[in-house]
């Protein structure tokens, strides 16, 4: 992702409900601890579920649901979800 406050200004639509999220991971993992996550599959739609600005956290769902655990659900500090994600496709607009 590009510029970090577009990607914070986006991710904030999304809590005024304006927009549905979806983002995509890159291709190949930005760090090396990224590629053995357990939520990590490459060149993948994820939901945006939620982003937390105060404490710089977004909450996102495989749709596999199964990766990580039952359901899919997990968190990333913002800082990595910019680093994993190129793109945001959104609804709404």
């Amino acid at each position: 992702m590009s510029n970090r406050q577009t990607v914070s200004n986006e991710l904030r639509s999304l809590n005024m409900g304006s927009v549905a999220l979806v983002a995509s991971t890159v291709n190949a993992a930005p760090e090396a601890q990224v590629a053995i996550a357990d939520w990590w599959v490459p060149g993948h739609a994820y939901t945006v579920m939620n982003y937390d600005e105060s404490s710089g956290v977004v909450t996102l769902r495989n749709p596999w649901g199964t990766r990580p655990g039952p359901d899919g659900v997990f968190s990333l500090p913002f800082a990595m979800f910019e680093e994993s994600f190129e793109y945001i496709s959104y609804s709404g607009r």
